[in-house]
């Protein structure tokens, strides 16, 4: 899961004022438009970006501070998403996010989270707020997992073996 703390002082403030994008690890996110509404204020010092959900269930980021919808879902590894003040003030921000966390059902009505072409399981012995996530294929020994807090993603081993 990519993370930042400040990534406005790492990024050249022409970038900013353009729109901006960069990769790490998997994910990588583009912002198209600055909020140029009065619907938003822009901060740069926090650019941090997670994944959660909306009341609806439907999967929401928040990246910088701003809540972003997902704008349609694709069975590809890169999802668009819109501010979510678009509808209200016409906000023309969006998002583009690669190997995206979608949290699903298993077919057996079981929580699943689909990352990119990997899917995780929750741990039956995780309770709580806290979940440990195990790659679908724990039993040919992959040892990826996620850890998520109150659905957000907070912890990620990523090295798969297959």
């Amino acid at each position: 899961m990519w993370h930042s703390s400040d990534i406005a002082e790492q990024l050249p403030l022409q970038l900013l004022s353009l729109g901006f994008s960069w990769r790490q690890e998997d994910l990588a996110l583009r912002q198209v438009g600055l909020h140029e509404l009065p619907c938003h204020t822009l901060h740069l010092g926090d650019w941090s970006a997670y994944f959660t959900k909306s009341r609806n269930g439907r999967p929401v980021l928040i990246c910088g501070g701003y809540r972003y919808n997902q704008n349609k879902e694709s069975n590809t590894p890169s999802a668009w998403w819109r501010c979510g003040k678009a509808r209200i003030c016409g906000c023309k921000a969006s998002v583009t996010t690669y190997d995206t966390p979608v949290f699903t059902m298993t077919r057996f009505g079981k929580p699943a989270i689909q990352m990119g072409k990997y899917r995780f399981n929750r741990n039956n012995r995780s309770n709580g707020a806290r979940s440990l996530w195990v790659c679908g294929r724990v039993s040919s020994g992959c040892r990826a997992t996620i850890t998520t807090f109150n659905d957000i993603i907070i912890k990620e081993k990523k090295e798969h073996n297959h």
